[in-house]
């Protein structure tokens, strides 16, 4: 099983926004070359780069709470909401070729939120 890691962060201030595994089949980790995965996301790198036919991505999307790891790589405070998403990839014969568990975390800094609350606003 191969596994890649990407810790995705945010361009202006440089804080880490998202942390990325993908497992990956042997057979195909052998094919997959680490520079494209600094330009593009998996998916795209396997139907793109090495055309593999993808039919479907079966998605789950959760909120959870930081563990000790992730609260590292995300850089905030441990037990913190965060958005938890798994995608698994199959290609059109139906096998499975990817398990991606993704970790997205928000804090009450707006550079760390996506989202002004509403009050914020009517202050401003």
């Amino acid at each position: 099983m191969g596994t890649y890691h990407r810790l995705r962060c945010d361009e202006q201030t440089g804080e880490p926004t998202n942390h990325a595994r993908n497992y990956v089949r042997p057979e195909l980790a052998a094919r997959i070359d680490p520079d494209d995965l600094v330009r593009r996301p998996m998916t795209k790198v396997l139907r793109d780069v090495l055309g593999i036919g993808i039919s479907r991505i079966t998605d789950t999307v959760e909120a959870r709470l930081a563990d000790p790891e992730t609260a590292r790589l995300l850089e905030v405070p441990l037990l913190s909401p965060i958005l938890h998403y798994t995608g698994i990839t199959y290609d059109t014969a139906g096998g499975c070729w990817t398990w991606r568990s993704s970790t997205t975390g928000a804090t009450a800094s707006p550079s760390r939120s996506p989202w002004t609350p509403p009050e914020a606003v009517e202050a401003a």
